[in-house]
């Protein structure tokens, strides 16, 4: 029977190993506790980055069109001006074709 107990200075130094395993397994703990933090709170920074993306991309595209509209205005009033010009030519030739018929 004797065998089956361990002296006070064994179980001593037995729980002192437990005591600093359990210590160094807190630590670890914390550490990932605090990684795990960090990752979430970045996580739910490229969430509200996605999303200022998305509006800025939507916002770029309506920009864009309204680019395109004002780079092609100066070419419809280019094409209207072209229009009237040949139109008056036309008028004139027909106006003069007329004039020499009608003498």
């Amino acid at each position: 029977m004797a065998d089956e107990y361990v002296s006070k200075a064994v179980h001593d130094l037995e729980i002192g190993r437990i005591n600093d395993e359990q210590a160094r397994q807190n630590k670890r703990i914390d550490r990932l506790e605090s990684r795990a933090e960090a990752i979430s709170e970045l996580a739910s920074s490229v969430k509200v980055l996605a999303a200022n993306m998305e509006a800025m991309a939507k916002e770029q595209a309506k920009i864009g069109d309204r680019l395109d509209e004002l780079e092609a205005e100066p070419g419809e009033k280019w094409k209207k001006a072209v229009w009237v010009v040949v139109v008056a030519l036309i008028s004139a030739a027909v106006g003069f074709f007329l004039k020499g018929v009608m003498i």
